[in-house]
């Protein structure tokens, strides 16, 4: 029995739950960051291997086939399937919390089956109609958005957590940290719009751009002037409004380089190297980010440093310590994981495709147009929009309870 069990990698319990879901999620991150770059490799150079060189995609090259195969169409398929496997992961391990769950299991082990599995239905959805693509497609930029408002909370949050964890030190180097890390934000987030105002504010004529910009200065200054509303949220302070303020400007930043034309830069960047770092930077952040996010603890993953209480009192000894440690929590919700890289895939299908299907993209191009703009920009008003609410929420609900 141990036999096919390491043969078929069906090791359904791990007396250390903690590290093996820790090396779960790494792998997930993983394989999920090998896939989003073959999904570049084959939407920027498949046209010469599918249409032109390939003989296992014969069907590639017959007349009114050819789209199917090449630039978006390839990031999409990819997604899709992508999409696919992640979603079941999520609806079999659906409300899997509890270490005693078997389930718990299905996402720690199983790699030889998860990856066939995988590979698998990438080949497949090359096969997939061009309807249901397109039909997907539709979709994926509801969920692309969704996943957008997921990382705006997990980042609010997390900067809620790091000022709380530094408060509650009470020491001189933890209120060093405190007044650096909002010196460091602060004047950040005024270098990223100083930079917005000269490159691409370049003529008066750039109204738009001059509008995001100079707004942006606008909240940045009721940033800071909500920590004096009265009753407001405790653990907000100046440290979290500059995280808040230099995350904003940064998104300001980037969603004005992915306005399309020249005509209000006024230092065109030619350099192929600086899009191509740019190009892979953005693509590990959005990997990293949503394994971030899929372990949060606003889907009720553990905070850092808690442990679990559930054997903390019995014998870890022999069966009764192995009984106590099965009925503990999980360290985060695989279902809530696999949802958050099923999101994930489709926001990565937009950043590939540029919120547009239908157009051609350049090689190394990652989420550049109008469309683009207008949800990196919208990201940015809500992530602020977001934290000023949570600030001023417990003066404006004061018979709730925001502690």
């Amino acid at each position: 029995m141990g036999a096919s069990q390491t043969v078929c990698c069906l090791v359904l319990r791990d007396e250390h739950i903690a590290r093996s879901f820790a090396v779960a999620k790494w792998t997930y991150c993983a394989l999920f960051t090998v896939v989003t770059v073959i999904t570049w490799v084959l939407r920027d150079y498949s046209d010469d291997w599918f249409l032109k060189h390939s003989t296992i995609f014969a069907y590639c090259q017959l007349p009114g086939y050819e789209a199917l195969c090449s630039g978006k169409q390839v990031a999409v398929r990819i997604s899709f399937a992508n999409f696919s496997f992640f979603f079941t992961h999520a609806l079999v391990l659906f409300w899997c919390t509890w270490e005693r769950d078997f389930r718990a299991g299905i996402h720690t082990g199983l790699w030889f089956w998860k990856i066939l599995a995988w590979g698998g239905a990438i080949a497949g959805f090359f096969f997939v109609p061009a309807n249901a693509i397109t039909v997907y497609a539709q979709v994926a930029r509801y969920g692309a958005g969704l996943f957008l408002v997921f990382v705006m909370i997990e980042m609010v949050s997390w900067v809620y957590d790091v000022n709380e964890w530094l408060l509650r030190r009470d020491s001189k180097p933890a209120w060093a940290a405190l007044v650096l890390g909002a010196a460091v934000s602060i004047l950040g987030g005024l270098a990223l719009i100083g930079a917005a105002y000269y490159f691409y504010a370049a003529t008066p004529a750039c109204h738009l751009n001059l509008f995001f910009i100079t707004w942006s200065i606008v909240v940045g200054f009721a940033l800071v002037g909500v920590l004096f509303v009265p009753n407001r949220l405790e653990v907000a302070g100046l440290m979290t409004s500059g995280a808040v303020f230099a995350y904003c400007s940064y998104l300001l930043y980037s969603a004005l380089g992915r306005v399309p034309g020249d005509a209000c830069v006024r230092v065109a960047v030619s350099d192929q190297w600086v899009q191509i770092v740019g190009f892979f930077l953005g693509i590990f952040a959005v990997c990293y980010s949503t394994m971030s996010l899929g372990t949060s603890s606003i889907f009720g993953g553990k905070q850092s440093g808690d442990s679990s209480e559930a054997g903390g009192g019995g014998d870890t000894s022999g069966g009764g310590g192995d009984l106590a440690n099965d009925s503990g929590p999980l360290p985060y919700r695989p279902d809530a994981f696999h949802l958050m890289f099923a999101l994930a895939s489709m926001y990565m299908a937009m950043l590939f495709t540029n919120w547009q299907v239908s157009s051609s993209t350049a090689k190394f191009e990652l989420g550049t147009g109008w469309t683009s703009t207008w949800v990196t920009m919208g990201s940015k008003w809500f992530c602020e929009a977001l934290y000023l609410w949570t600030v001023v929420a417990p003066a404006i609900l004061r018979n709730r309870d925001f502690s």
